[in-house]
C-alpha cells in the first residue's frame, strides 16, 4: 500500500505536491494508483509486492520505451513513457494514458464494429513489437526454459512431453517475447489508440507462438469468469476476434503451432499459480482450461 509518507521523493524529484492517489488496479504481483497533483498533472505509479522488483521492471521499460521512441513513426501503438524510481519503497512512476480503459473489459461492452478495428490494430501491434524488439535485444537472449515455472513443468514427470511439445514449434520463429501479453495489459484511450503495459519480462528468446497462445488463453478464461452467460453469448463474437488478430499478424500464422503453444501455455500457467502458493486458484485455472480449451481450426 502507497502512503503519502512514500511520496516524499517523488515530490522533490517532479517538484510537486501530490493531492490524490487511488488505486486503480490490484494484481497478484502489483498495485497501480493513478496519482493527481497540485498542478493537475496525473501520473501512473506502479507498486511491486516484496517478492517482485519494480527496479527491474522499471528498467525494462525504460529500454522497451527508448526502443519504440527510435522506431514510433512506424508503429501503430504506443508505449507510455518512464520516469521515476523509488528503491525504498519499491515503486516506480510512469506517463498516465488518459481516457483508457483495458482491452479485457471492452469485449462485451463495446460493438462489434470497433472490436473489429481494434484487434486488427494488436495484430499488427505484436508483429511490430516482435521486429523491434528482436532487432534491439539480440544480445540479451533467454530461453523461455529458463522460466521458473516453466522449469519446474520441465522437471516434472511430464517433463518430456512439454519440451517435446515446444521442440515441435519452428526454429525460425523464434522473436523477443512481450511474454506476459494478455487483454488486460493492453490500453485502448478514446481515439482508439494501442498502448502496451507491463515490462516484467522483456529478454526471453522463443517461439512467436507463444505470445498468441498467452493472448488468446488469457482472453477466454477472463472473459468466461466476468460472465459465462455472456461468454456464451457472445462466443462467435470472441472467436471471430481472435482470428482477425491472428490474421493481422505480418506473416502467415500455423493455427497447428497455436494451438500447440497453447497446451504449452496452460501447463505453464498451471504450475505458475501452484508456485504461488495459490492453490485454489490453480485448480479453478486446471478446470476451466479443460473445458475451454478448443483447437482453432
Amino acid at each position: 500500500m502507497v502512503e503519502k509518507k512514500n511520496l516524499l521523493k517523488f515530490e522533490e524529484y517532479f517538484g510537486e505536491k501530490v493531492i490524490s492517489l487511488e488505486l486503480i488496479k490490484k494484481t497478484d504481483s502489483s498495485m497501480i494508483y493513478l496519482l493527481i497533483t497540485n498542478q493537475d498533472n496525473k501520473y501512473a505509479l506502479k507498486m511491486s509486492n516484496k517478492k517482485q522488483d519494480a527496479g527491474k521492471e522499471y528498467k525494462n521499460h525504460k529500454i522497451v520505451f527508448h526502443i519504440w521512441q527510435d522506431n514510433k513513426d512506424k508503429l501503430s501503438f504506443n508505449i507510455p513513457s518512464v520516469h521515476f524510481y523509488d528503491k525504498d519503497y519499491n515503486y516506480y512512476v510512469m506517463e498516465y494514458v488518459k481516457n483508457s480503459t483495458n482491452l479485457q473489459e471492452l469485449i462485451f461492452n463495446s460493438d462489434t464494429g470497433r472490436l473489429k478495428h481494434i484487434f486488427h490494430k494488436i495484430g499488427k501491434m505484436q508483429y511490430d513489437y516482435h521486429q523491434i524488439a528482436t532487432s534491439a535485444l539480440k544480445d540479451k537472449r533467454r530461453s523461455l526454459l529458463e522460466h521458473n515455472s516453466v522449469k519446474t513443468e520441465v522437471e516434472s514427470n511430464s517433463g518430456q512431453h512439454f519440451l517435446a511439445l515446444y521442440d515441435s514449434l519452428p526454429k525460425d520463429s523464434y522473436r523477443f517475447l512481450l511474454k506476459d501479453f494478455k487483454p488486460t495489459n493492453v490500453l485502448i484511450d478514446e481515439k482508439d489508440r494501442i498502448w502496451l503495459i507491463d515490462f516484467q519480462n522483456i529478454n526471453y528468446y522463443a517461439p512467436l507462438y507463444y505470445d498468441f497462445a498467452r493472448f488468446i488463453d488469457t482472453m477466454k478464461i477472463f472473459s468466461f469468469i466476468s460472465s459465462p452467460f455472456k461468454y456464451v453469448l457472445y462466443r462467435r463474437r470472441i472467436a471471430c476476434l481472435i482470428d482477425i488478430f491472428i490474421r493481422s499478424y505480418g506473416e502467415n500464422i500455423s493455427l497447428a503451432h497455436i494451438n500447440t503453444a497453447r497446451k504449452i501455455h496452460q501447463k505453464e500457467h498451471i504450475i505458475m499459480k501452484k508456485k504461488k502458493g495459490q492453490i485454489p486458484k490453480m485448480l479453478l485455472l486446471k478446470l476451466l482450461y479443460g473445458i475451454l480449451h478448443d483447437n482453432l481450426s
